[in-house]
């Protein structure tokens, strides 16, 4: 009895690459920090929004906080704040945010724009449309519409040599 379990417990840690699931999980830094940080956001009335493939979101009030889980997370966090900071004192289309930390990105909450009628449709500018990471945008509390998801919209976006600022 003892035999075949240890033989499942075998068959199953090399079936489902276990071993590499969980040196992930326990020992790589940045999703370690993100899991105690977003513990600490959820006992502090923080919302939890949904998650991308690098990012996990929380909410209050009219803050967003993006928490990077991953390598790729903070170089989309330091994108994000990089754009922002590079359009100030321009027409702005991008939501203002401040990086944090390495992986913690705030943001000024917008209010998404979803099962809009045609005619709302076509007040969104084709700015929005252009996005390369599809039209993520909303509505920020002065009715203006922003971006609020725009990491990969510099052509340097794969490149870890524009994040050494």
């Amino acid at each position: 009895m003892l035999l075949r379990l240890k033989a499942l417990i075998l068959y199953l840690f090399r079936k489902l690459n276990f071993l590499g699931i969980m040196r992930t999980i326990f020992y790589d830094k940045w999703y370690v920090r993100a899991l105690k940080i977003e513990n600490h956001l959820s006992s502090n009335g923080w919302i939890y929004l949904g998650a991308g493939k690098d990012r996990r979101v929380w909410k209050r009030g009219n803050v967003v906080l993006k928490i990077a889980y991953v390598e790729s997370g903070i170089l989309a966090n330091k994108c994000e704040h990089q754009i922002y900071r590079q359009s100030l004192g321009k027409e702005t289309k991008y939501a203002p945010c401040r990086l944090i930390s390495e992986n913690i990105l705030m943001m000024r909450s917008v209010r998404e724009l979803n099962n809009l009628s045609l005619e709302d449709e076509l007040l969104i500018p084709n700015w929005a449309y252009e996005l390369n990471d599809g039209s993520q945008v909303g509505i920020d509390r002065n009715g203006k519409i922003m971006a609020y998801d725009y990491a990969e919209e510099t052509a340097n976006f794969n490149s870890k040599q524009f994040y050494n600022f």
